[in-house]
């Protein structure tokens, strides 16, 4: 009988870990998981502000582009009497045409950016969870 005593405080005890050892991973596996979700929202965040800030810009250089294909026009009428000024439009319209190009650039990179970070958060998540099974299959 007192072994059995002994044997069942044994049991309770190492049910006692389990319950506390399962407790902390699920804990761990939570936190995980807010981290993920602090970086997938953070990556999401700076994704629109870069988009709405290229959409500005985009805009703005669309804008003077236009603004300068009309003095362009203008100047090309009387070619003869300003081929400095159109060289010097022209050369400003491509050179903004370039930033524009290099801004579409630089949001297909963040895109990329993006999606490296959405499947970092599921790599993550799955490892998480991998964790939460090995644990419990364990035990």
């Amino acid at each position: 009988r007192r072994r059995q005593l002994e044997q069942e405080d044994e049991i309770a005890s190492l049910n006692r870990r389990l319950q506390g050892a399962l407790a902390e991973a699920q804990a761990e596996k939570a936190a995980w998981q807010a981290e993920s979700q602090q970086l997938k929202r953070q990556g999401e965040q700076d994704l629109a502000e870069v988009q709405h800030q290229h959409a500005v810009d985009s805009e703005r250089q669309c804008r003077r582009i236009q603004e300068l294909e009309q003095e362009l026009e203008v100047m090309r009428q009387a070619a003869e009497d300003y081929p400095r000024q159109l060289m010097l439009a022209d050369d400003e319209r491509h050179d903004l045409r370039c930033q524009l190009e290099k801004a579409t650039a630089d949001e297909s990179k963040l895109r990329g950016a993006l999606a490296r970070l959405h499947q970092d958060v599921a790599h993550f998540s799955a490892q998480a969870e991998e964790y939460q099974r090995r644990f419990e299959a364990g035990h």
